[in-house]
């Protein structure tokens, strides 16, 4: 497993497997993350933020 998590940032780093940027969004706001996740544009993913 470390092996396999020590490649994907080897590759991340390098440039040859890209990380797309993400969006937080409040839990409140749950059905604009879906709406945009489900664009044909979404870009990066949706990260549901939970805050007390």
């Amino acid at each position: 497993m470390a092996a396999a998590i020590d490649r994907t940032v080897q590759l991340a780093d390098s440039g040859a497997l890209l990380v797309p940027e993400s969006q937080p969004i409040a839990l409140e706001k749950c059905s604009e993350a879906v709406y945009l996740a489900e664009g044909a544009e979404h870009g990066g993913k949706s990260l549901l933020v939970l805050e007390p």
